[in-house]
């Protein structure tokens, strides 16, 4: 098995449980190639289970890359980056990292057009770059590369599938979780973010 397919077995159950919280709203898919990205397929992610890159105004404050306009040209080239401190949300497991960031997309008003999208995650991407859920001007074409490379939809449909009986349990692990609260879109169950805000980033470099 290799690192990308380790990833992806470790994170789809995460991925799974928190899209069946929105109603599949947020595709697995998207959240999966989302999590490939920011973290590097897993390399920059400790006990802080930042996975999905979600700034706050309180958090790990970590050194990443911005995409920045820097000659003036009025377009932001992918080779146009600078490294700026930034805080990021923590969370007590993975799976809490991503029923965060499924809130997160279907509460703030910045995604409408994101959720419009859904169910078509490619779409979403292309949604989420615009938004801007990241600086990077490649964002979207990044993920829709690993969403098709890795045949990441194939998770979409299971969705749909009743949950195992265990599920919860096995997915989260025997790390605490925040206490659930009711979803403002679908009135299902939901993990409260642990700060305010969205990430405008892609990636970070160090600790």
């Amino acid at each position: 098995m290799t690192k990308q397919e380790r990833f992806i077995a470790l994170v789809a159950p995460w991925a799974i449980q928190a899209s069946r919280m929105t109603g599949g709203i947020v595709p697995p898919s998207l959240s999966i190639a989302q999590a490939a990205l920011e973290t590097g397929w897993g390399k920059t992610v400790d006990e802080r289970n930042i996975y999905l890159g979600v700034k706050g105004k309180t958090g790990a404050l970590l050194t990443t890359h911005e995409n920045k306009d820097l000659d003036g040209d009025g377009v932001v080239e992918p080779h146009e980056r600078v490294k700026i401190k930034a805080r990021f949300r923590s969370y007590p497991s993975g799976l809490a990292c991503f029923m965060d960031h499924a809130t997160l997309l279907t509460t703030d008003s910045r995604y409408l057009e994101a959720r419009q999208a859904s169910p078509d995650s490619i779409a979403m991407a292309y949604a989420l770059e615009a938004a801007p859920y990241a600086t990077d001007p490649e964002y979207a074409k990044n993920l829709e590369s690993i969403i098709r490379k890795y045949k990441l939809k194939r998770f979409d449909a299971a969705v749909k599938q009743p949950a195992k009986p265990a599920e919860a349990e096995s997915v989260a692990g025997p790390e605490p979780e925040p206490v659930p609260q009711a979803h403002p879109v679908t009135g299902k169950a939901n993990v409260k973010p642990q700060e305010s805000g969205h990430s405008t980033q892609r990636t970070w470099l160090s600790r």
